[in-house]
């Protein structure tokens, strides 16, 4: 990592920045977040599919479309947005 750090010195690591909080719409999502849990409860404990929700994955396929991007479901990665090194 710190070998990393010397070859990009111009670099900017926002691995840990968040948004002010202000700018989300956090009733809106609270509201959304009970509404999920009380039709999938475990949702929260579940472990994921491989290569992440296909609900999700198909989602992201039909958006690239809209930036020209054709790409299969099984094309996309969803992963969890940790920071890898």
């Amino acid at each position: 990592m710190i070998e990393r750090a010397h070859a990009f010195p111009d670099a900017l690591n926002l691995g840990g920045a968040t948004a002010d909080a202000a700018l989300y719409r956090t009733q809106r999502l609270q509201a959304l977040a009970a509404r999920v849990l009380r039709h999938r409860p475990t949702l929260l404990t579940e472990v994921g599919e491989d290569g992440g929700s296909v609900e999700l994955r198909q989602a992201v396929a039909k958006r690239a479309l809209l930036a020209g991007v054709t790409l299969a479901p099984d094309d996309v990665l969803v992963t969890s947005a940790a920071s890898k090194p």
